[in-house]
């Protein structure tokens, strides 16, 4: 569990609006990438410039200032410490109070001889064991290779560090240099705040992108994805919620749930989400035909959105996704009170026979180049039906992504509500050369 003294001392940070006082430093403009961080912490108290309005963001930091920065963030300021156990900390040292109580939250060490360097520059290999220990994650760092390579994936993992850091830092003679003030500024403030943009909660348990795979719970259903892993599907006996988890070497990359029951940034199913576009905002997912009420959300890393997403379309990865749209749609009919839909093969062949007739011959319509339209093709598989209903979609880039917009779209949603619906069969096809790529297709019958 993370420490929750970072909650206590930045609970806002995310919709804190920033005051002029805040960005005033003169070396720091809005375009720099620790601007947001030095404003926030400088808002905070946690964080100081100097008195002639610079904040000097390339200049190094000691091992003493970042103690004091790390007590700060964990609002322990103030805190009796106990004696020095370090022989290069006198008991009169402007920072032993800080270095003390750092020490005995065991987010800092010496060198092992008893020294423990206060004016020594702090190395980026230093801070982010410090930062990974401050948000209790040392035994993921420790199973990834220990120091100090470890704790620079962990880091990474946890979104305490960048990828263009995390790919740096490989390099041990980048690592073991001196960082500089609005380096640790960044990561001290990605360490507060990013965990809560990476972290859903379904029910009573926290799960966050990077954590391990083998703690994850005997999933319902294992689905291949076109992002090249296994979906690990859950609560698909109720739908309340449904929540899927997409696991990569091991970690957790992607996080998504629908329905009641889940919780992200402090909003869940049925909450209208604020309209600004603060970060970790967009991951929910609103309804546009219902007052913008939330309705999903869906959490991912940036690395998995690169090139080997067009690649991964495989019979197996399509059927997976679209056997994930089926049950985000299920979900939907749930959460507003209308019975799950029983799958059906012989729609879904139907449906995907249709996508992939779209996807080889580029075009985007509920007829068929041939004529046909769902009625007559779920025939052709041998469906009796009283009632159908087909929505369609092109260029979205997996089956959830599918729902969503189908969700926004007020015909489509009227048929993935329609309470007279019994069974769905869901298809996709895909083809590089034709207009939007991948195609998903929903039959709807009764």
């Amino acid at each position: 569990m993370r420490k929750m003294l970072f909650c206590l001392l930045l609970a806002g940070c995310i919709s804190l609006s920033l005051s002029p006082s805040a960005a005033e430093f003169s070396d720091v403009a809005e375009k720099e990438t620790y601007y947001e961080a030095v404003s926030v912490l400088s808002d905070k108290g946690i964080i100081s410039g100097y008195e002639d309005g610079t904040f000097r963001p390339m200049d190094k930091i000691t091992r003493a200032e970042v103690a004091a920065l790390l007590i700060r963030a964990m609002g322990k300021e103030g805190e009796k410490a106990p004696k020095s156990i370090f022989s290069d900390v006198d008991e009169d040292f402007w920072g032993k109070n800080y270095i003390m109580l750092a020490a005995e939250e065991e987010i800092i060490n010496g060198y092992g001889n008893g020294l423990f360097g206060p004016a020594d520059n702090v190395t980026y290999h230093q801070i982010i064991k410090m930062l990974v220990c401050m948000a209790e994650l040392e035994e993921y760092a420790e199973k990834d290779g220990g120091w100090p390579m470890g704790y620079v994936e962990t880091a990474y993992r946890h979104g305490i560090i960048t990828a263009y850091d995390h790919q740096r830092l490989q390099n041990a003679r980048r690592g073991n240099a001196s960082a500089t003030r609005g380096d640790v500024a960044q990561f001290l403030y990605n360490t507060a705040i990013v965990p809560d943009y990476n972290t859903l909660t379904v029910g009573n348990r926290e799960y966050h992108l990077g954590m391990r795979a083998e703690e994850l719970e005997e999933p319902d259903e294992v689905l291949p994805s076109c992002y090249g892993f296994d979906w690990y599907v859950y609560g698909t006996d109720t739908y309340a919620p449904l929540f899927a988890v997409g696991t990569q070497d091991g970690r957790v990359v992607i996080l998504t749930a629908a329905g009641l029951g889940f919780s992200y940034l402090g909003y869940k199913a049925g909450d209208t989400r604020e309209s600004e576009t603060s970060e970790g905002m967009d991951n929910l997912k609103v309804d546009m035909n219902d007052g913008n009420i939330i309705h999903a959300v869906k959490i991912t890393r940036e690395r998995i959105h690169d090139s080997r997403l067009d690649t991964v379309n495989t019979a197996k990865a399509l059927e997976g996704e679209s056997k994930m749209n089926f049950h985000f749609t299920n979900a939907f009919r749930v959460y507003h009170g209308v019975q799950p839909l029983r799958w059906c093969d012989k729609a879904a062949e139907a449906a995907r026979l249709h996508s992939q007739d779209m996807a080889d011959k580029n075009y985007f319509s509920h007829t068929g180049m041939d004529g046909t339209k769902c009625g007559d093709r779920l025939r052709m598989q041998g469906v009796a039906w009283q009632a159908y209903g087909e929505n369609i979609s092109g260029g979205r880039r997996d089956g959830v992504e599918a729902y969503n917009g189908w969700v926004n779209s007020a015909g489509h949603r009227t048929n993935m509500l329609r309470e007279s619906y019994v069974f769905l069969g869901v298809g996709s096809g895909y083809n590089h050369e034709s207009k939007y790529a991948r195609y998903f297709t929903q039959a709807f019958y009764a």
